[in-house]
């Protein structure tokens, strides 16, 4: 079968829903280490998954041997990739990224810096997310949070509003990374210039 993957090796699927804390937090990938493909099945250590999405993650579980539904919340399975099972298909880097704000034009910052220090940061963090609790809160103020998939952007103003954004680093001028703390998604600690940023969607 095919493995399409997104460029930090996670695997792409269509019917995660962002609006299910356990779909944010459930994810599979592939990894290669001394020439040996690895794949990891997560399931979210909390909230519920979307029946649609725990549907598809186990249909493209069961060719590597893993039943899904037997998996525990926040347990974690790996399997060896043989290599009659997988004919990799790896998306090419496009060097877009999403996120999803109400902008007004200027560049994007990380809370911490946008608001008058950390603590106001934490403050607004809890007003629009009050179950984080603090110390997540503290965690996630600094950085910007963005998506790889124009989908996942989109379903995400769904449930919560805001603009999708489209950051275009053709040049890999911005200090991207990979989050995992809740589920994978890239994120920049930096002030992203409006330069980069272009509306998708009102």
């Amino acid at each position: 079968m095919t493995i399409k993957t997104n460029n930090a090796g996670f695997v792409n699927f269509d019917k995660k829903d962002w609006g299910f804390a356990g779909d944010k937090g459930t994810w599979v990938k592939v990894s290669v280490k001394d020439g040996i493909e690895t794949l990891t099945v997560k399931r979210a250590a909390k909230g519920t998954i979307s029946r649609e999405f725990e549907a598809e993650v186990q249909e493209f579980c069961e060719p590597f041997g893993i039943d899904f539904y037997a998996v525990g919340c926040g347990c974690t399975v790996s399997v060896e990739v043989v290599e009659e099972e997988k004919e990799e298909e790896t998306a090419t880097a496009s060097k877009k990224y999403y996120h999803v704000a109400i902008w007004n034009g200027a560049a994007l910052e990380p809370a911490v810096d946008f608001f008058q220090g950390e603590e106001e940061a934490i403050e607004k963090f809890l007003e629009k997310w009050p179950e984080a609790g603090v110390e997540l809160a503290q965690y996630h103020v600094g950085m910007i949070h963005l998506f790889e998939d124009i989908k996942d952007a989109k379903e995400h103003a769904k449930a919560f509003g805001g603009d999708v954004l489209e950051i275009n680093d053709p040049d890999d001028e911005l200090n991207i990374e990979v989050d995992t703390l809740e589920y994978p998604h890239p994120v920049c600690r930096e002030r992203i210039e409006a330069e980069f940023i272009t509306i998708v969607s009102p």
